[in-house]
């Protein structure tokens, strides 16, 4: 169970198929691939998508 009550497994389930999906969707990445991946490994490129996504805001920002 998690802290909330739910089951844990469906909702770790939903969060890893979310990961992968982010990355497929922000990269040249097939969702078959992603599931090769370690859990570390999503985790780093999920870090490596945020950071670009901040980096592009704020050059957006600056520019105005």
């Amino acid at each position: 169970m998690t802290s909330d009550g739910k089951l844990y497994a469906p909702e770790r389930y939903k969060e890893i198929v979310k990961e992968r999906y982010l990355i497929c969707n922000n990269t040249n990445i097939t969702y078959s691939d992603t599931g090769k991946m370690t859990p570390t490994e999503r985790r780093f490129i999920l870090l490596f998508i945020k950071e670009t996504a901040d980096r592009r805001t704020e050059l957006l920002k600056s520019d105005e």
